[in-house]
Formats: C-alpha cells, sequence, structure tokens
C-alpha cells in the first residue's frame, strides 16, 4: 500500500527524514567523499523553520515505510517595491529500492497543489533531478556565474574612510541595506536582519564569517563567507554580499582574498548572478564559463499563476552562493 502525505514542518519527525536523507544519499556520499554528520534532526529542524514560516514536505510511504520525499522552505522574495513569497524546492530523497516509480513526480506536484496563487516555486536542480521539474512546468531562468580568485592576490587591509567588523547579531543596519538593495530592480530573496540571523546565525552545522562595512557608522555592506572542504581543497566560499556602492563591493571582495590568505586557503570561490566584470577583474575575481565546471549551476522554476508573481520570477535575478540550501 502506498500513502502520499502533505507534512507540515512542525509534524515531521525529523530523525526518520534525516535517516531517509543518509540513506538515499549513500552512495553519492561515499563517492565525493563528503560526511553525512550534518544530515541530523538539529539540521533539518532549523532549515525547515525559517523567519517567514515552516516548510512543508510531500512523503511518501509503502507500507508504512518512509520512501521518498520532496520538501520546500517559504523565503521572500522582492524586485524593486514589488514582495512576494517563494518556495524553494529542497532534499529531493528517494530509497534505491523506490526509485523510477514516479514518486518525485507526485510529490512535486503534491506541493505545487498548496501554493496561493502569487507564490514562487523555485528552485536549483541537479542533472538528475532536472527532467522532472521541466515535466513539471519550471523553466530555466538563469545560469549563476562562478567568481573564482586566489587568495594570494593579497590585498592589504585597509581603513582609509570606512572600517570593517564581525557581525555578533545583524540588526536594523541590515535591515536598511537590504531594503536599499531591494530597488536594484533584480529579483532577489529578501536578506533582512531576520533572514541573516537564521540563515547564518542559526545554522547548527557550519560557521561563517559574518562582516559589515560601515561609513560614519552606517552599515554600507556586509559580506558572509566560510572556508568548505571542495575537491579535496579548502576553499573560502563567498555566501553572500551586499553592497551600497561599487566601491564597496570591491573592497568587501578585496577583503575576503585578504581573509582566505590570512586563513590559509589558496581559493575563494563565489556564486553570484549581478557581479560585474569590472568589479570582479578589480578584486582578481575571474568569471568561469559553466562548460568548465562538473555542474551547471541553473536558477528554474515557475509562478503558481498570478501576475504579480510571474513578473518577478520573470526578472533578472540576483542570486548568490547563499541561496542554495545545501551551504
Amino acid at each position: 500500500m502506498v500513502s502520499l502525505d502533505l507534512v507540515d514542518a512542525v509534524k515531521l519527525d525529523y530523525d526518520e527524514y534525516a535517516n531517509l536523507q543518509k540513506r538515499a544519499f549513500a552512495a553519492l556520499l561515499k563517492e565525493s567523499q563528503v560526511s553525512d554528520d550534518f544530515m541530523n534532526a538539529d539540521y533539518y529542524r532549523w532549515k525547515y523553520n525559517p523567519p517567514l514560516g515552516r516548510g512543508m514536505i510531500a512523503t511518501v510511504r509503502e507500507k508504512g515505510v518512509l520512501v521518498a520525499a520532496n520538501g520546500m522552505i517559504p523565503l521572500e522574495i522582492c524586485c524593486g517595491q514589488i514582495k512576494t513569497r517563494g518556495w524553494q524546492s529542497c532534499d529531493t530523497a528517494t530509497l534505491p529500492s523506490a526509485r523510477r516509480k514516479g514518486y518525485f513526480q507526485r510529490c512535486l506536484r503534491f506541493l505545487e497543489s498548496a501554493l496561493d496563487p502569487t507564490d514562487i516555486f523555485f528552485g536549483f536542480p541537479n542533472k538528475n533531478s532536472m527532467p522532472g521539474f521541466l515535466k513539471l512546468g519550471w523553466k530555466e531562468r538563469q545560469i549563476v556565474t562562478t567568481w573564482l580568485s586566489l587568495s594570494h592576490c593579497g590585498f592589504p587591509l585597509k581603513k582609509p574612510d570606512r572600517c570593517y567588523g564581525h557581525i555578533q547579531c545583524f540588526d536594523q543596519g541590515q535591515d536598511r541595506v537590504t531594503e536599499k538593495l531591494s530597488i536594484s530592480g533584480r529579483s532577489m530573496l529578501v536578506k533582512g536582519a531576520a533572514y541573516m540571523n537564521w540563515r547564518y546565525m542559526g545554522h547548527p552545522a557550519h560557521r561563517y564569517f559574518t562582516i559589515a562595512c560601515r561609513d560614519e557608522g552606517q552599515q554600507v555592506g556586509y559580506v558572509v563567507a566560510r572556508k568548505v572542504d571542495l575537491l579535496k581543497m579548502k576553499i573560502m566560499m563567498i555566501m553572500d554580499m551586499g553592497a551600497l556602492r561599487s566601491s564597496i563591493e570591491r573592497a568587501l571582495l578585496r577583503y575576503i582574498v585578504w581573509l582566505g590568505h590570512k586563513e590559509g586557503v589558496k581559493w575563494i570561490a563565489f556564486l553570484d548572478t549581478g557581479l560585474s566584470l569590472l568589479n570582479g577583474l578589480g578584486a582578481c575575481f575571474l568569471p568561469l564559463c559553466w562548460r568548465m565546471l562538473p555542474k551547471r549551476q541553473v536558477l528554474m522554476g515557475r509562478a503558481k499563476g498570478g501576475t504579480q508573481g510571474e513578473k518577478i520570477f520573470q526578472s533578472l535575478w540576483r542570486v548568490q552562493t547563499g541561496d542554495w540550501d545545501g551551504f
């Protein structure tokens, strides 16, 4: 007997869910030499409870045993003065014994049926899940550029007219910067203090460098980064960055290059669709052709049907590394 259910995150058995994820991805994690330690109840409990509300999970059971699931979390998206709710698809998992039975599609359609007319359903599929999303009617919106820099550029830390400081807790300064960035005309996640404190300060598994740039006592920019083990190398990964002026953006990138050198990593990486070539090169970052990469990073999705959501989805997006649920 097969049963399909839509579970509110408050009612999810997180230990059972974490066990499904570990079993479903065991072969991939072993091949990639990545530990599954982060796949635990605390991680998923944090993940499915963002500031905008609780996530929802479509589950499939065979004779009462959880064999497949797909989740989504609510995030606020803006484009200028327009705001709407987006649901990010995440944690698609099916046990090997339950594959090729159509459970992935059934989960996606069940999740989509729960969305409001103005909602956006989006995500960053891999090559295995992309065909399923295309069948659902998702469209490729943007390929996300990967930028790379050598930490040995060794920019000195300069503080002539601004200062840098590690953020202990994001506050109203972050809200002001986010509000000003929203007028850029690009669609983006709303990254106010509540979001940033949940996404980075509250993460149960990872620790981040959270840095603010201030001018005359006011926050005018921010950057978040962390060290990761990727392809058997230590890399400083820039997660999020926002700046009110181009000069501040370049300065923040240079700061992270300097910090990476100080922390003993060789490469600095940043996934971003909004960084200009001039600013990237000005901080010694080079854009990589996506054909050179093992995975094509692409934003996909669809608006549920409302004109407001459709306008936001069809606009150019500012997507950054931290927008992925996996980092």
